[in-house]
């Protein structure tokens, strides 16, 4: 079976060439209670973080913002599999069932999901034209039928071309003649004038519709055959319309593309026209779902695939996440720590916040303090060297904690030591002045840092070179 076309396929053809590169990033994950983030690298364009904590799920950021839903007590898994099917349509689309995830929405009296949509209403124009007794489908295929049968008995009757126009002619003239005349106001004194015109105008008419059925000439063969093949008692000696109902249709909707600039518009419009579209137009809801809710449908789809990939290799055993330029580099479990922030080739000083907070993450969890030493370090230096008097400040209580914490006690004044060994050293080759002896040479400033690795039991001295022992006959050579 074919699939069906997307009827929302250039929005979802504008989210896929706009997310195309994005990639999950686990910012928490706790049981029901998570923060996820969808991205392209490098870019908050274009993004968006789904939050989720028990039968809640809200998102934000630069698309999809705005929204909570609850149903299940995991909406992640609802939002997996409820009313939908992947790849359903022709461009790749899931069908989704957008009413019914507009339906999840908390506080949906406050938060309209759809606006007016000039294509909806002259769908439902369309859609009511179609259904109209006398300019619908059905319509349209009676008159093709009296078509057909009126030229087997023009060809019977042996009229040419021409003969055959001037009696279709004639009879729509003497039609069109007597509607002008039926839609005329009549008063006192016009009165005997226009009812003498009605008469004369009815004799025309039913004069010119005998003529174009007239079956004079053909034999009774001939007539019972018409009679059998074309249906003939159905269709004939009624009028045939000049224009089609398809025709007549499409000139209704012009008239209503003029008037569907705004939603009062095409109300009004359909007031007016209520022999053809019908009298209760005033309930019908000329509102799409707009593209900011379908942006926010596919990048649920989006993130639930996404996370599902990242359950199925996630590892069990895992302790913690590290992140480096953006990416899940392990099979995550628990904590997520991300030092993507080490990546920056610009660093500045609002970072150091980031910097304090990556630092606390990993040395909370004893496997990453005891695996990411030389980050921590990283991380440290660029709080010491970008940070301000709080970031500074805090960073000291932080070390405080961990020295309160170590079985060692470490003096401060060797950790202040130390950073003021690397700031002169640093000042010393940004002023690049000549030294002999420079306040803090890079062996004095190695002493010190591994004096504090020491004292906090984090120092490995670097393995010892083994010396391969001459063997006993190569000493005796030797001595000969």
């Amino acid at each position: 079976m074919p699939r069906p076309v997307d009827p929302y396929a250039r929005a979802y053809a504008d989210f896929r060439r706009n997310t195309e590169h994005h990639e999950l990033h686990v910012l928490h994950d706790d049981g029901l209670y998570r923060h996820l983030r969808v991205q392209g690298p490098g870019t908050r364009m274009w993004s968006w973080d789904v939050t989720t904590w028990p039968g809640h799920l809200a998102t934000s950021g630069d698309i999809a913002s705005g929204h909570v839903f609850a149903r299940e007590p995991d909406m992640l898994a609802f939002f997996s599999h409820a009313g939908k099917s992947e790849s359903h349509y022709t461009d790749g689309a899931p069908s989704i069932d957008v009413g019914y995830w507009a339906e999840k929405i908390q506080g949906r009296d406050l938060v309209d999901v759809k606006t007016y949509d000039p294509d909806s209403f002259l769908q439902q124009v369309r859609e009511h034209l179609e259904e109209h007794d006398e300019i619908g489908t059905e319509a349209g295929e009676f008159r093709d039928r009296q078509i057909a049968l009126l030229t087997h008995i023009h060809e019977l009757r042996g009229l040419d071309k021409d003969a055959r126009a001037q009696l279709f002619e004639a009879h729509w003239a003497a039609e069109e003649s007597w509607a002008a005349l039926d839609g005329r106001r009549t008063t006192k004194v016009q009165g005997s004038t226009l009812r003498q015109g009605h008469h004369e105008a009815a004799r025309s008419t039913l004069s010119a519709l005998s003529a174009l059925w007239s079956v004079d000439g053909i034999d009774d063969e001939a007539f019972n055959a018409l009679i059998e093949e074309h249906d003939y008692r159905e269709l004939a000696d009624l009028e045939v319309p000049r224009l089609t109902p398809a025709e007549r249709r499409e000139e209704i909707l012009d008239d209503a593309r003029s008037h569907a600039d705004s939603d009062p518009e095409a109300h009004t419009w359909l007031a007016e026209h209520e022999d053809e579209v019908g009298s209760d137009t005033w309930e019908w809801d000329l509102r799409e779902y707009g593209v900011h809710f379908l942006f926010a449908c596919y990048a649920l789809d989006l993130t639930t695939r996404l996370w599902n990939e990242h359950v199925e290799c996630r590892g069990v055993n895992d302790t913690y996440v590290l992140v480096r330029k953006g990416r899940v580099q392990n099979r995550p479990a628990q904590p997520v720590i991300d030092v993507s922030i080490l990546d920056h080739g610009t660093l500045e000083t609002s970072m150091a916040a980031g910097a304090l907070d990556t630092r606390e993450r990993i040395m909370a969890v004893p496997q990453a303090r005891e695996e990411l030493r030389v980050t921590v370090h990283e991380l440290t230096e660029l709080v010491r060297e970008h940070g301000d008097e709080s970031a500074h400040a805090h960073l000291d209580q932080a070390i405080d904690r961990e020295m309160a914490a170590s079985e060692r006690a470490l003096d401060h004044r060797e950790i202040h030591a130390y950073w003021a060994a690397v700031r002169a050293e640093r000042e010393e080759q940004a002023l690049a002045r000549p030294s002999s002896v420079p306040a803090h040479s890079g062996a004095t400033r190695t002493t010190l840092l591994r004096r504090i690795l020491d004292r906090l039991g984090l120092w490995q001295p670097p393995p010892v070179a083994s010396v391969e022992q001459p063997s006993p006959r190569d000493v005796e050579r030797v001595q000969d």
